[in-house]
């Protein structure tokens, strides 16, 4: 009876119980804010390969190669990231999307905001521009060209 009106306690609450032995007797799905979840580690791919990492955190990036991995001239003319490794980038959130917004409620393929890169020593922007979008099926979120292109280069991360 004492573990049905917990997990009915968890169900309304949307919270995680542990019961009296340490064992998790519920949890809820957890929520992803936009803003937090813009941030952390991408992957970046040229063609199939992996050729690095880019972290995003406090609006300062920085891009650290895969060891091994060849980045191909195309991969540093284009994303300017890989050329300065280290700088700053900037957020402005598309149309009703806000830092608050939850993946969970934002369209399959939906746009969430605009990312620029600068060079680190000038802190202007003036570098790669791309909008972040979110995968809902595969909880995923990639970088999309602003334009028209042939995309060679893919960078993505879970919501997680």
């Amino acid at each position: 009876m004492i573990r049905a009106v917990k997990m009915l306690l968890a169900l309304t609450l949307g919270v995680t119980i542990i019961s009296c032995t340490g064992g998790s007797v519920l949890t809820s799905d957890s929520k992803h804010p936009v803003g937090k979840s813009i941030g952390g580690t991408y992957t970046v791919y040229f063609e199939s390969d992996t050729i690095g990492y880019l972290d995003l955190k406090d609006n300062q990036y920085s891009f650290t190669g895969k060891e091994g991995a060849q980045i191909p001239e195309a991969a540093t003319e284009r994303l300017s990231f890989v050329k300065n490794p280290k700088g700053y980038y900037s957020i402005k959130y598309y149309g009703s999307v806000s830092q608050d917004t939850l993946l969970e409620n934002v369209g399959h393929l939906e746009i969430l905001s605009y990312m620029e890169f600068g060079i680190e020593q000038t802190g202007q922007l003036g570098g790669s521009l791309f909008l972040i979008r979110s995968d809902k099926k595969g909880k995923m979120l990639y970088f999309h060209s602003i334009g028209s292109e042939l995309e060679m280069w893919r960078i993505t991360k879970p919501w997680d």
